[in-house]
């Protein structure tokens, strides 16, 4: 029985925890003993015997850098796993934090595969000043190039992570499997614009808002709705009263079903810097909204009409797209309802290709 070690330091919410969850349970009933090191309890449905959690202790970690000191620890618990067991039978699969997991893993000589789930050219470009993005550009080159096995999950992606590597052909797409079926349905829906996503620098809701703003001066029947919760909350709220839009602009926090939210609304904006492949996207897409989306890493693959990219971090672009959208509602609602391309981000297309991947190793 081979030995599958799953490294996930920091079990944060939003779609990495998503597709890892997703993953955990399309190897559970394969013939692999599965060791997850991560500083979260899994619920029972996700777990079976063959399943060993390893727990980080989050009491000894300070809360300042949790993130960094939670990665160390579990580098020392990956190291031990690695001593305790024959390396010929083992893959370590990393979903976060994959610097010091690809040197461990160099060093001992074991498969060592990594899920990049962010555009590494985008994460490049857009890091806090030029220090940061050249140390951003010399970890993903180091890591990417000690790996085994590349996942990534959306075209522009795999073309950008090539651009760091020597061994170009380690790089393999395996969509995001987050739908069980595809929807089809008939809901009447109120003049709403939805975003999902971590408030953050990233997913640039300050340009949404000031777009929604000049929206909102001739659009006075719109509303916009934001869920996500994250550092830039308070610096979001204080622009919509400076704004004068507070009483149109609501912010619904961490929400961990959207379907109601979908289900009653006609448009859906993302407007990030940079992504992998946005699963809030292709959720709010299934749910019959009409999607406008910035040009990020998996928009092409998700929607299914180029009207309906914008122009990144341009704010006059996306209030444009917004308006766009409103005025050939109809037109576009009705392109929406081919979702044909959506079938790729199936669960059971996801597993077959994790299986055909897992085998080959």
């Amino acid at each position: 029985m081979k030995k599958l070690i799953l490294f996930y330091p920091s079990f944060e919410r939003g779609g990495v925890k998503r597709n890892f969850l997703n993953f955990i349970d399309t190897v559970k009933r394969g013939n692999y003993e599965i060791h997850i090191i991560t500083d979260k309890r899994i619920k029972k449905k996700f777990l079976n015997k063959n399943i060993i959690l390893h727990i980080i202790n989050k009491k000894v970690i300070p809360r300042i850098f949790y993130k960094f000191f939670s990665s160390f620890i579990a580098i020392y618990y990956l190291t031990i796993l690695l001593f305790k067991y024959n390396l010929k039978d083992k893959i370590v699969y990393s979903f976060q934090s994959s610097f010091f997991p690809s040197i461990v893993c160099f060093f001992f000589r074991v498969k060592f595969l990594i899920r990049v789930s962010e555009d590494p050219v985008g994460a490049t470009k857009y890091a806090n000043g030029r220090l940061l993005s050249l140390l951003v550009f010399l970890s993903k080159f180091i890591t990417y190039n000690l790996s085994t096995k590349i996942i990534v999950n959306a075209k522009m992606t795999k073309k950008n992570v090539q651009l760091f590597l020597f061994r170009k052909s380690k790089v393999c797409l395996i969509y995001n499997s987050v739908i069980s079926k595809i929807l089809h349905l008939k809901n009447k829906r109120k003049n709403v614009f939805i975003n999902v996503g971590r408030l953050c620098k990233q997913k640039n809701q300050i340009s949404l808002i000031k777009a929604f703003y000049y929206l909102n001066k001739f659009k006075k029947n719109y509303k916009l709705i934001i869920c996500g919760d994250g550092p830039d909350r308070n610096e979001l709220k204080k622009l919509c009263v400076s704004l004068k839009i507070s009483k149109k602009v609501k912010f619904y926090g961490w929400v961990e079903d959207l379907s109601k939210t979908y289900n009653e609304s006609k448009f859906f904006v993302l407007s990030s810097l940079y992504e992998g492949l946005p699963n809030a996207l292709i959720d709010a897409r299934n749910h019959g909204l009409v999607c406008l989306s910035t040009n990020v890493s998996g928009a092409y693959d998700i929607l299914n009409d180029k009207s309906l990219i914008i122009k990144n971090n341009d704010t006059v672009s996306i209030y444009r797209k917004m308006n766009y959208a409103i005025t050939n509602y109809k037109k576009l609602e009705k392109k929406n309802r081919n979702k044909k391309n959506l079938n790729c981000f199936l669960n059971i297309n996801g597993k077959k290709s994790y299986e055909k991947l897992l085998s080959s190793l």
